[in-house]
């Protein structure tokens, strides 16, 4: 859809994914990101309470920030009727789809990336093994429209390890600012 909106959308943040990651993590490639399907396989049906609740984000979120914790708690969960805290969507289903996805039902995201006419901004966590360097940079070269930043010290939640600095490299690259994504794959051009 979004190749096919430009008169719409006039830009696009693309945040800690690219085309690939959930081929990747279906086939068990090199980088099949094995805590993605360790989490799924152990995600709880539900909590006894808000306590327990917090305590599971905070053990798999560990460097994130408390208002993103209780952000991330306020989104995901809600009471239920029989008093505990269970999650707002199909947290089952998508569990199941991350361990065992139907080969005809995932899609190719390359050819998306090829039609998007639209500036784009892909912002990475250095540690992320979900959105890889090699996949960002063939995602660039595919579409020169697309750039990106790598934040060193996040993971794949690059808004909850480090918001402040996603928040800024968001408006500034709304704003018109260079990214370092951008001047690095410049560079590259100009030495090229």
């Amino acid at each position: 859809m979004l190749a096919t909106t430009t008169s719409i959308v006039e830009k696009v943040v693309i945040n800690g994914t690219g085309a690939g990651s959930v081929l990747t993590v279906a086939s068990g490639t090199v980088g099949s990101q094995d805590w993605i399907k360790a989490e799924m396989a152990a995600l709880p049906e539900d909590f006894a309470d808000w306590g327990a609740a917090r305590a599971y984000w905070r053990n798999a979120r560990p460097s994130v920030g408390e208002e993103a914790l209780e952000q991330r708690l306020a989104e995901s969960l809600g009471e239920t009727p029989d008093g505990r805290v269970g999650w707002r969507y199909d947290a089952a289903g998508i569990s199941r789809t991350r361990l065992e996805p139907d080969p005809a039902r995932i899609v190719d995201l390359w050819p998306v990336v090829e039609a998007i006419r639209t500036p784009a901004f892909v912002i990475r966590g250095g540690k992320s093994d979900f959105c890889r360097l090699d996949t960002v940079l063939e995602m660039e070269r595919r579409n020169p429209r697309f750039t990106h930043a790598t934040v060193p010290m996040a993971s794949h939640y690059v808004h909850d390890d480090a918001a402040d600095v996603f928040h800024a490299l968001v408006e500034g690259w709304l704003a018109g600012v260079r990214s370092g994504g951008t001047a690095a794959r410049d560079q590259r051009k100009s030495q090229g």
